[in-house]
């Protein structure tokens, strides 16, 4: 479902956001994250998500594996109006190296039911594992970090789907 709204699009960019009405903080199951960074993933002129990144500890590296280990959360806020009812094949090909086929129809249903300011929150915690959440209800939980590692590489890696958008999310 987040995979869904990474879209791998030549001419794509993205924008940091001065203020998106993102909140500096969030808690989720009273666990509190810190605002990393965030921006805008765009495909020409439409903007098609905001996405910020949020950390368990301010001062953590800006090494995926590292926000792993002290906990890490990811908001996807779909802005774009006009959402393909599929998931685009390099998020299912992501996916489906991570989960069963029935959790990956799961979450092909759940994308395919998305609209604009609709929220998908991805979050790990080593003592929780990875929880998805589209308007604050939980969809998946996992007690592994597969999944927030492999949507995470596809921001933070090292072939990111937009660099300008990994630079905006690690807040340069």
């Amino acid at each position: 479902m987040l995979a869904a709204m990474v879209m791998t699009v030549a001419l794509c960019g993205s924008a940091p956001l001065a203020n998106a009405g993102v909140p500096g903080r969030i808690t989720v199951a009273g666990e509190e994250f810190h605002l990393k960074g965030q921006g805008s993933r765009s495909r020409l002129t439409v903007d098609l998500y905001h996405c910020a990144l949020y950390v368990a500890e301010p001062s953590t590296p800006l090494d995926v594996q590292e926000m792993l280990e002290s906990g890490v959360a990811i908001r996807v806020t779909v802005t774009y109006e006009d959402m393909p009812h599929e998931m685009p094949d390099a998020w299912s090909e992501t996916l489906e190296d991570e989960v069963s086929r029935k959790i990956l129809t799961r979450l092909e249903d759940a994308f395919y039911e998305l609209a604009t300011g609709d929220v998908i929150l991805v979050t790990y915690r080593r003592d929780e594992g990875t929880v998805i959440y589209v308007n604050r209800d939980e969809l998946l939980v996992r007690r592994d970090s597969g999944i927030a590692k492999a949507l995470l590489q596809q921001w933070l890696g090292p072939e990111p789907v937009s660099h300008s958008l990994k630079q905006a999310l690690l807040g340069n």
